[in-house]
């Protein structure tokens, strides 16, 4: 598999991701705030923000996502470029996020599971930045 197959794959698999994170775990809990908040122990008003939070990083990724295979689907360097670059910052700001609404914000009972999600994301942005680095200079080569 090439580098730009590769790079389309992760985009794929970030784009899915990042979407599905967004309606169905984060605007499907606007149905149940109450009760998250409750379990996360914070007030009703401050899982609402969180929440609105989580749903922007997971937008920007997501949407840079979508930008970043566009233009590899089009072998257009500067838009790839720009696509890596948003979907890099979306991702890793919701996981720099949720490190720190753990580490300062939610119940301690939840600050390791949150934590570990938050380091997850980063891994993962730093993982298809570097793959879709790795594809834009096969894509400079040709």
């Amino acid at each position: 598999m090439n580098r730009k197959s590769l790079a389309i794959l992760l985009y794929v698999l970030l784009g899915a991701l990042l979407f599905s994170e967004l309606w169905f775990s984060n605007i499907g809990s606007f149905g149940n705030v109450e009760a998250l908040a409750n379990d996360f122990g914070i007030t009703p008003a401050a899982e609402r923000i969180r929440l609105y939070i989580l749903i922007v990083f997971d937008a920007i990724g997501g949407l840079g996502a979508l930008i970043a295979l566009a233009g590899l689907a089009v072998n257009a360097i500067g838009l790839t470029k720009q696509g890596i670059r948003i979907s890099f910052f979306g991702t890793a700001g919701y996981g720099v996020y949720q490190i720190l609404a753990a580490l300062f914000q939610l119940a301690p009972q939840w600050r390791m599971t949150i934590s570990i999600a938050g380091l997850i994301y980063i891994g993962f942005a730093l993982l298809t930045r570097l793959v879709g680095n790795l594809a834009v200079e096969q894509m400079e080569k040709a």
